[in-house]
């Protein structure tokens, strides 16, 4: 599902620093995800938005295929998801 330029902006608009949580999936289906904290958005038009990964993060291999990502945002709720065991 993609966002219209009314709820791209209000995404952003609501965003602030916050945790997010990055995810895709792989060519074969398997799912790939990470913490981030450095989201923004680039453009309304067409909707683009950037992140920070680390080269050697296995996800970022998995962000190179060019597929659709998910971007959740996460709040205080939401610790559990943001914090790696």
């Amino acid at each position: 599902m993609s966002l219209s330029k009314e709820q791209f902006k209000e995404f952003f608009g609501h965003h602030g620093a916050g945790e997010s949580h990055i995810t895709t999936f792989s060519p074969d289906g398997k799912p790939a995800g990470f913490t981030a904290s450095s989201l923004a958005s680039l453009s309304i038009e067409p909707a683009l938005a950037t992140v920070n990964i680390a080269a050697s993060s296995s996800t970022a291999a998995v962000l190179k295929v060019g597929l659709k990502v998910t971007i959740h945002k996460l709040s205080n709720a939401n610790l559990e998801l943001a914090v790696r065991p």
